[in-house]
């Protein structure tokens, strides 16, 4: 009688041999072992399976998509980075991806991103397992994005560049969101920042704001009922001592805060020495109205 190897064990086995990148040349032999093996084999060469160039692209789309294939590739594939191949105009192939992977927990779409408003609308709608969103400059759509982001009830980290993104679409981000970058987002405005963060002071554990020229309030406005809050980056010549007045008063305690090329001045810092917030790794660069000497006494002063 012939010993069956327990289905568990076939698989510790398999994934031992193939190695932790599926680099290994057995994957290809232990796909032919047995469907099992195939199904070994596929969760993890195509779970991050990386786009090295256009070519590779193209395949990996023709596989994923086919209708004859052994296997349904697709339901393998846990995240996707489209950045290598942005400039070729990769919007048909990219619907065509996506369509065919209903367990995409990470798309990064690259800056800039030549995937149109279609293809985002369409994810929104059926990556209901999403967990991280990274949405580049839309080449060729110069005009405001309207997008339903509701349906991703999954989302938990998104990072937004040059979007051209109407204020009501950043609204409709789930309530759930742990962590947000919005970058360049010169249609959102202090008002708009203010409204997003309603609702969100539960789950929000990090916030960068980068580039963002229209925001030129008080940064409190949206911290203080931030209270998980863990981490906070703020980028840009519009951030000033006026925009973060009152900041270090908060009862806070964060694990980094970055400040860079921003327009604080002498009055900042000493307001961050006097100050409540308790930071626990500080990063405070490319400031042009900032010295090393101003810097390095509070340094000290807060064992930073």
């Amino acid at each position: 009688m012939v010993q069956t190897i327990p289905y568990d064990l076939q698989q510790v086995i398999c994934e031992m041999a193939i190695g932790p990148n599926g680099t290994d040349s057995f994957a290809f032999k232990a796909m032919r072992v047995s469907k099992a093996w195939a199904h070994f084999v596929c969760s993890i060469l195509y779970r991050n399976y990386i786009i090295g160039d256009y070519l590779q692209f193209v395949g990996f789309v023709k596989t994923v998509s086919s209708e004859n294939c052994l296997l349904p590739y697709g339901i393998y594939i846990h995240s996707v980075d489209l950045t290598s191949v942005n400039r070729y105009g990769i919007n048909m192939r990219a619907h065509k991806l996506i369509k065919h992977c209903p367990n995409l927990v990470s798309v990064t779409l690259g800056h800039p991103t030549s995937v149109k408003p279609s293809t985002i609308l369409m994810m929104a709608r059926h990556c209901k397992k999403l967990h991280s969103l990274q949405i580049g400059g839309l080449e060729s759509h110069p005009f405001m994005l309207e997008t339903n982001f509701s349906s991703l009830n999954s989302l938990k980290h998104v990072d937004i560049n040059t979007t051209p993104l109407t204020s009501s679409s950043l609204n409709s981000l789930p309530l759930t969101l742990e962590r947000i970058r919005l970058i360049k987002l010169e249609s959102i405005n202090d008002q708009d920042f203010i409204t997003f963060i309603k609702g969100r002071e539960e789950t929000l554990k990090s916030l960068a704001i980068i580039r963002c020229l229209r925001f030129k309030g008080n940064i409190v406005h949206l911290l203080e009922t931030l209270e998980h809050l863990e981490q906070l980056e703020l980028v840009g010549e519009n951030i000033n001592d006026k925009t973060i007045e009152g900041l270090f008063d908060l009862p806070f305690t964060l694990k980094s805060l970055r400040l860079f090329d921003t327009q604080i001045t002498e009055k900042t810092i000493s307001a961050l020495a006097a100050g409540r917030l308790k930071v626990h790794y500080l990063d405070i660069s490319n400031n042009s109205l900032l010295t090393d000497e101003i810097i390095k006494p509070l340094l000290l002063k807060r064992h930073l």
